[in-house]
């Protein structure tokens, strides 16, 4: 098949990239971004730019679907947030979109609703409070909580607060909406899996070694089995009947395993599969033939990103680097570049550069 895989910012996108042309594909990446971890790889065809979806949507939808036309496009896979977007659109571009359309994708994305999407499906979520202002948090039970926007991500609109503590500010954020969950105590769990019509057909688990900021993503990790994961993980998607790829983070707390956020995405987990580019053919045609069980990665591969490490002032850690290939070295030559391009324009727009990194394909519920 021909691909066409958008997101090209992201690590896990070129991971799954490297993944299809493996698997015998033709792999084509686009982005809003001109510089980014996917240029340079000799195992992508062809590299686009494409407008920015949250800013000029019409714009956006055309543009996809010239280069469809062009090129020849059999299948569209969104990695980043710009899922969201195609979804909504996915029926009108010339191609296969990967994804659910979006009445099925937003509940998930949006924090409140992914809550209430978990009780339907009988598996386990914090209690979690809706909050129109700072002030709502006086009438709770009394304990810890962590405050965020129903919109977000890379915890940049995430605040721990208790009871009995001065109000926070909930400034202007990506949502008008804020909800508060009960801080829970344990370890990070991690997971993402490529789901056909609500059989599991790929699930990696993996623990979170460091992340980008408090509770941000994960830039060091490793692979685990924990089979209340995969329990969880099936019940949720069979329950919803979902089709595309699907990522979910829990803590592993005293009273038994919560899940707290689902990204309906790509994810780093996709990283945990490096060698086996076999999960990629229930993704790209949903009629392929089931693999036999689910297949997962074994555990204890560690992974991670040795220049997010060192720009986070993170200790050093064991594990391959999220962009090694020895066939393919140049987008890892190349990443610095990438990297200084992002903080730079992050500087000069005076933001933090997780926000910058999204703010042209994000999807805040509009």
């Amino acid at each position: 098949m021909r691909v066409l895989l958008t997101g090209a910012r992201a690590p896990a996108t070129l991971e799954l990239a490297r993944l299809c042309a493996r698997a015998g594909h033709t792999v084509h990446v686009a982005d809003t971004h001109r510089w980014h971890v996917c240029r340079g790889s000799r195992l992508i065809a062809g590299v686009h730019r494409l407008p920015a979806p949250r800013f000029a949507h019409a714009a956006y939808a055309d543009a996809v679907r010239r280069l469809v036309a062009r090129v020849g496009i059999d299948v569209i896979v969104p990695t980043c947030e710009e899922v969201f977007h195609l979804a909504s659109m996915r029926d009108a571009v010339g191609a296969r979109v990967v994804c659910e359309p979006l009445d099925v994708l937003a509940p998930l994305h949006d924090k409140w609703r992914f809550i209430a999407a978990c009780a339907a499906a009988n598996v386990r979520a914090p209690r979690t409070y809706t909050l129109n202002q700072a002030a709502d948090l006086e009438m709770l039970p009394a304990g810890a909580y962590i405050v965020k926007a129903r919109y977000s991500r890379f915890a940049t609109h995430v605040i721990p607060w208790r009871s009995g503590e001065s109000l926070p500010l909930l400034g202007s954020s990506a949502a008008s909406e804020w909800i508060a969950q009960d801080a829970l105590t344990g370890a990070s769990l991690c997971s993402w899996s490529v789901v056909t019509h609500g059989r599991l057909d790929a699930h990696a688990t993996y623990a979170t070694d460091e992340t980008a900021g408090p509770r941000g993503a994960a830039i060091a990790f490793h692979t685990i089995r924990h089979a209340g994961v995969l329990s969880w993980v099936r019940q949720f998607v069979a329950h919803h009947h979902l089709t595309g790829q699907f990522a979910f983070d829990f803590i592993d707390a005293r009273h038994g395993l919560t899940a707290i956020e689902c990204n309906p995405r790509l994810t780093s987990g996709v990283h945990c599969f490096r060698a086996m580019p076999s999960i990629v053919h229930s993704l790209l045609d949903p009629a392929h033939a089931a693999p036999a069980r689910c297949i997962e990665p074994p555990a204890g591969l560690a992974f991670r990103s040795a220049l997010a490490l060192q720009m986070y002032g993170k200790p050093r850690r064991r594990g391959v680097g999220l962009l090694d290939a020895r066939d393919d070295p140049w987008p890892r030559r190349l990443q610095l570049l990438a990297w200084c391009h992002l903080l730079a324009s992050a500087a000069l727009a005076g933001t933090d550069p997780r926000r910058w990194s999204t703010r042209d394909i994000e999807w805040n519920g509009e």
